[in-house]
């Protein structure tokens, strides 16, 4: 509902790049488009608009300009089946919006997160809506996610940092914050220190990674250190954060063992920009595994002490495709452990598949291209399928059709 006799339905044409938003009046039945969205890649999905002062206005995000930001519209209630009145972009940068919160309509504030600070950072945000005055609430550098009381006096920042354990804080507009809980404290376990590394793509377009390398370790030869690659590498996602949750104990794990473990963000991953996402439509796999051999090739140069000799690539679900497709397309790694992957894009979820790859009649050459199945003659090195026979979300088939 937009309002008491006004609702209002979403539709996206089947090709994903144009949102449409009708306005309807259930006692009739009438309905119109009022607001219409499109983008040459692809129309980004999310949940991030809201409805306020009574349905009067609308709160609406968009990467039109190159970065998903907030936009103001105006709702006439005279005329509310009349197209939207855009009042103002609220927020505007290289960087991106992250989520709208909450927003305190008496005050005329919205409270949202983004990369403003850095694209590794999730941090805190309120903008006014009648100048678009941006203020940074959050503090320490790293990940933030804020949980607001209903009239935003007070929010919980739920924290994190690459080498910081999770906490929880009740916290007041003016900056000052409470903590009421911690994770345990991990010093007992001599975790490693991942550090953050930045390689470029061919194009110049700076990757972010992050990688965990370990002095010590059975795995360790005469002070040469194997290398493990850990990417996810498919759209919709950011993995490289500055955040407790991008360096998991399996990392830790085998790095105790010897091994270096390396994660970066390929282009056509999420929150850097339309840009930074688009080249990979109609390219799953290939423009990811380009970047990636690209990174490996810089981080081998930049740490001497990793073993060229000696790479390895492991990944699940779409870092699972990626690992096959590696070991298929490039001789440079011994051995791969794929698990749950889609190896074959006729296979997986239309919504997903369709948004990045095109219809299957129209573009059935890609999908055939980027198919993993395809190429299983091509092997390189041993590679390990692990898959749940479960699992429904990439079914079982995938990797009975690789097998």
């Amino acid at each position: 509902w937009v309002r008491d006799g006004l609702m209002y339905a979403f539709v996206l044409n089947r090709a994903q790049n144009k949102l449409d938003l009708y306005f309807i009046e259930p006692n009739t039945g009438h309905s119109q488009i009022v607001l219409t969205e499109t983008s040459d890649a692809w129309v980004e999905i999310n949940d991030h608009y809201k409805f306020i002062e009574d349905g009067q206005r609308l709160l609406w995000t968009s990467w039109r300009d190159g970065h998903t930001h907030i936009y103001l519209y105006d709702i006439d209630k005279t005329k509310p089946m009349s197209a939207l009145k855009l009042e103002r972009q609220l927020t505007k940068g290289e960087w991106d919006v992250l989520s709208i919160d909450t927003v305190d309509e008496k005050n005329g504030v919205v409270y949202f997160s983004s990369t403003q600070e850095d694209q590794r950072q999730r941090q805190l945000y309120s903008v006014k809506m009648a100048d678009g005055d941006i203020q940074r609430l959050s503090k320490d550098h790293g990940f933030h996610t804020g949980s607001y009381a209903p009239n935003a006096n007070y929010y919980v920042d739920n924290y994190s940092a690459l080498t910081t354990p999770p906490s929880l804080s009740v916290c007041s507009l003016d900056g000052k914050c409470s903590a009421f809980w911690s994770a345990r404290d991990v010093k007992e376990y001599a975790l490693l220190p991942p550090q953050f590394v930045d390689v470029k793509a061919e194009d110049g377009t700076v990757l972010h990674g992050i990688l965990l390398l370990p002095t010590e370790g059975p795995a360790i030869v005469n002070g040469n250190v194997p290398l493990i690659n850990n990417p996810y590498g498919g759209p919709g996602v950011q993995t490289v954060w500055d955040a407790w949750h991008s360096v998991d104990l399996f990392d830790q794990y085998m790095a105790k063992r010897g091994y270096a473990i390396l994660k970066v963000d390929n282009r056509g991953m999420a929150d850097h920009g339309e840009k930074f996402a688009a080249p990979i439509a109609h390219h799953m796999c290939e423009l990811p595994l380009q970047d990636q051999l690209a990174a490996v090739q810089q981080v081998l140069k930049q740490f001497s002490q990793l073993d060229a000799n000696r790479l390895g690539w492991w990944g699940w679900s779409y870092g699972g495709t990626m690992t096959a497709w590696a070991l298929e397309h490039s001789d440079m790694f011994k051995v791969g452990v794929s698990v749950a992957p889609v190896t074959d894009w006729h296979d997986y979820d239309s919504i997903y598949t369709e948004r990045y790859m095109g219809l299957p009649k129209e573009h059935e050459a890609d999908y055939k291209r980027t198919s993993v199945n395809e190429e299983a003659k091509q092997l390189h090195g041993r590679l390990l399928l692990v898959h749940g026979t479960s699992d429904d979300n990439v079914h079982m088939q995938n990797t009975a059709q690789m097998a």
